[in-house]
């Protein structure tokens, strides 16, 4: 008997303002294709566009519907940032790559003010932790692209009644790229963000 592989889409984002380099967006490449505890990984860019990413968010589940989806953006925290709640709400400090700099806005004006994660982001602290991995549950994934792009997922899934389950994952800056700009930023190492995506997947195979 054959098993069948569930789908994970992981998304990135492309590099903004002054980062040159955004680890969301290597991750992703880097796990794309690849197949891990059941799962068969593919990766989609997402832009920083505020106009742009209701329908990118929108073909990944008309292309794929994946059993989990995984969003990865960067933050500089010195920390695996689990973000459990995306409000709506954008209001952005600095410019979108397209632009666009709305403030004080509602993403969806007819949308409930806040979706949570349906993922047990307490056991995947601990996992994380375990493995020698600084990790926090975060209680906003801020107002900018990286909580848009997770408001927008949350929407459908709760529009359309997708089983799709849904976490936004904030990862560190790069080493090269603090160094790059000589800032006193935190950073971490691509390796060990990319261990802690993979260890999210593995211990979410058996849900």
């Amino acid at each position: 008997m054959i098993e069948t592989l569930k789908i994970c889409t992981i998304t990135g984002f492309e590099p903004f303002s002054d980062w040159k380099v955004n680890p969301s967006r290597e991750i992703a490449r880097s796990l794309d294709g690849s197949i891990l505890n059941g799962y068969r990984i593919n990766s989609q860019l997402l832009s920083v566009k505020f106009e742009n990413l209701k329908k990118e968010i929108e073909l990944i589940f008309e292309n794929h519907l994946p059993h989990l989806l995984l969003m990865l953006g960067l933050s500089p925290s010195p920390v695996i940032r689990l973000e459990k709640i995306a409000i709506n709400w954008t209001h952005a400090r600095i410019k979108y790559n397209d632009g666009s700099q709305p403030r004080d806005q509602l993403i969806v004006s007819d949308a409930p003010l806040a979706y949570f994660t349906d993922l047990p982001v307490t056991q995947l602290e601990e996992t994380l932790r375990k493995k020698g991995i600084p990790c926090v549950i975060s209680p906003s994934a801020g107002s900018y692209a990286c909580n848009q792009a997770y408001f927008l997922a949350l929407h459908l899934k709760s529009f359309l009644r997708l089983p799709t389950k849904i976490l936004f994952i904030h990862v560190p800056p790069l080493p090269e790229e603090v160094a790059r700009k000589g800032t006193s930023e935190p950073s971490m190492s691509l390796e060990l963000s990319l261990k802690a995506v993979r260890l999210i997947i593995e211990s979410l195979g058996s849900n």
